[in-house]
């Protein structure tokens, strides 16, 4: 066989299609995971753009056995990032493929990966927690659940974890809080710990924390509860998100404060410190991906006119339209001040500017009081 196969070229489509199907999905995976930059740096159109994977375009038997891939699929993924929790493009392409209708209990294996906040941004930490707890209630009541299978990662812009230790953005513990805090893990953990009776459950944590064998030991935990069986788990539910939401509200303004001063910084950099002045719309897109500089104070807070050389009011009403009054004309304006007012000492009756009859007046009564 070997002897064969090096004498023998191979092309594609003599593979299996077993195989073939297999270096398919590996394709499409791999093109639905946008950089690290789109991913914590872009905004939410970025991620939403048209998505034509190449592979379709090469000939009509790979884009048929693509096409019958997408309709006979049994993985599906979704992805939860700061700004939502959403299918990822292949999956979206998989379940329109489909004649009927899908829900969660039509999908035999569902994939779940959360990607990290961003390090100068606490507050995405809270949108992630929110999208969970979204997550939570829409797999609650799905009873045909066969495997699901939680990913946390990670990239070169965010990491989940901080010296091999799970990072705690919550209590901002690495922004100067000397509080001794919760995970951001543990945080989603709670969440997931309230999803049971589903028969296979793997966690797989990120490849910088092998080392914290706390949080391992926490995965396993989580892992056992929510593969057993629990009939009647509503109150400790209910307890578990009424706690979440409550750190979750305590927390949030000084998150917004760290993340406005973050993200205020981040702006200055954008704009070189004000030296470069950029659009309404650019300075709007900024503000997009760093948000919450308006709750800063007002010794702290920088007005958009910095970065725009456009005060409020120029924004929307047009500047008024300035007399051009040059120094060439000026000399001429005084002389014939002076001849009106010569005309007016000397005839009483001649018809003088509404500005300059006060003046006319005033020299008037003072030759009257006057002696000659």
């Amino acid at each position: 066989m070997e002897q064969l196969l090096a004498t023998q070229r191979i092309q594609f489509f003599d593979l299996p299609l077993d195989i073939r199907r297999i270096v398919y999905e590996e394709y499409l995976d791999d093109q639905c995971h946008p950089p690290a930059k789109v991913i914590h740096e872009e905004p939410l159109s970025a991620l939403k753009s048209c998505w034509q994977p190449a592979i379709l375009t090469v000939n009509k038997q790979m884009n048929d056995e693509v096409m019958h891939l997408s309709r006979i699929r049994t993985t599906f993924t979704s992805q939860i990032t700061w700004q939502e929790f959403e299918f990822d493009r292949f999956t979206e392409c998989c379940i329109r493929a489909r004649e009927e209708k899908m829900g969660y209990g039509d999908m035999r294996h569902l994939r779940i990966e959360i990607y990290s906040p961003h390090p100068d941004r606490p507050m995405d930490m809270v949108h992630i927690l929110e999208n969970v707890d979204q997550l939570y209630y829409d797999l609650n009541y799905v009873e045909r659940l066969q495997d699901l299978s939680i990913i946390f990662l990670e990239n070169e812009v965010a990491s989940w974890s901080r010296n091999g230790k799970a990072k705690e953005s919550m209590n901002l513990q690495w922004y100067g809080d000397d509080e001794d805090g919760f995970s951001d893990i543990g945080y989603i953990f709670d969440h997931l710990n309230m999803l049971t009776n589903i028969p296979k459950v793997s966690i797989h944590l990120p490849d910088s924390l092998a080392s914290d064998e706390e949080i391992h030991a926490e995965r396993e935990d989580v892992e056992k509860r929510m593969m057993a069986s629990f009939d009647d788990e509503m109150a400790r539910t209910a307890e578990i998100r009424n706690e979440t939401r409550h750190l979750m509200a305590e927390a949030t303004p000084r998150l917004k404060e760290t993340t406005g001063k973050m993200s205020r910084a981040a702006i200055e950099a954008a704009c070189d410190y004000g030296l470069r002045k950029v659009s309404i719309k650019d300075l709007q897109y900024l503000k997009s991906i760093w948000p919450y500089t308006e709750v800063l104070a007002d010794r702290e807070y920088f007005p958009d006119h910095k970065y725009t050389g456009v005060a409020p009011s120029e924004s929307l009403v047009s500047p008024p339209v300035r007399p051009c009054t040059c120094l060439r004309t000026a000399p001429r304006i005084e002389s014939e001040r002076k001849r009106a007012l010569k005309r007016a000492i000397t005839n009483p009756d001649w018809d003088l500017c509404p500005k300059l009859r006060p003046e006319v007046l005033g020299i008037l009564l003072l030759m009257r009081n006057c002696p000659p």
